[in-house]
């Protein structure tokens, strides 16, 4: 049952399934690495899945009255290729107080390499995008 799996925070009609978190410490930001691979993994391995983001999406865009959400993916039994999308990791985190630079912790940057490189193995782009908190 995939009922609580989350495809993503966020959808943008550039097929970015984006994930965001406050990241102030490795726990969450672990957390957000395994909600990317669990959803990414989900979305080519169960038709169920796909289906149920179809219609949310369709049911989302009618509620915020938006278009050309539903249309971005196929069927839930139709082919589907993860090439054509970018599975994003956005992390909100102050910048460190010595060098002003907004960085992430160093188990969390050891943790992501292995993380992308399986979402890349099952075809997605995957991009990091750290977001400064004043």
């Amino acid at each position: 049952n995939n009922a609580s799996i989350e495809p993503c925070d966020f959808l943008s009609k550039k097929l970015q399934f984006i994930h965001l978190k406050d990241g102030e410490s490795s726990g969450p930001i672990s957390h957000l690495w395994n909600q990317g691979i669990v959803s990414s993994e989900t979305y080519l391995s169960d038709s169920k899945f796909r289906k149920d983001l179809r219609r949310s999406i369709s049911q989302r865009q009618k509620h915020f009255n938006k278009t050309g959400f539903d249309t971005l993916f196929p069927l839930s039994d139709s082919k589907v290729s993860s090439s054509n999308i970018t599975i994003v990791f956005g992390i909100m985190r102050k910048p460190y107080k010595k060098s002003c630079v907004v960085g992430l912790p160093f188990f969390s940057k050891v943790s992501f390499r292995p993380v992308a490189q399986a979402i890349e193995r099952m075809g997605y782009n995957v991009e990091l995008h750290l977001i400064k908190k004043i």
